[in-house]
């Protein structure tokens, strides 16, 4: 996953180093929340050297909910700063159905 400047912005200036990736299969909500570095379920958030970008590796959770976009795609999130989390509702047509 690769996350864009203006996101890589408001992880840096929340703290945020390792994230939570969360999933709502009824509504195909997905939410990338903070958490501490040592949880299990964390992932590491890599940040660009000019902190331009960043990006985490998240290959088996896209595989587990069925993400099947044949390219990148660009998904609009929302910052809820309260929960430190983004919050985005993905395409049905990426996602499997079983």
């Amino acid at each position: 996953m690769v996350i864009n400047a203006a996101a890589t912005r408001l992880l840096i200036d929340a703290g945020v180093k390792s994230v939570l990736l969360l999933w709502d299969k009824s509504n195909r909500g997905m939410a990338v929340k903070a958490t501490h570095k040592g949880d299990k379920n964390a992932y590491s958030v890599s940040v660009s050297p000019g902190k331009h970008s960043g990006s985490l590796r998240a290959k088996a959770f896209m595989a587990h909910i069925g993400w099947r976009a044949p390219r990148r795609e660009t998904l609009l999130a929302t910052w809820n700063a309260k929960e430190k989390m983004f919050e985005l509702t993905l395409p049905e047509k990426y996602l499997r159905s079983d």
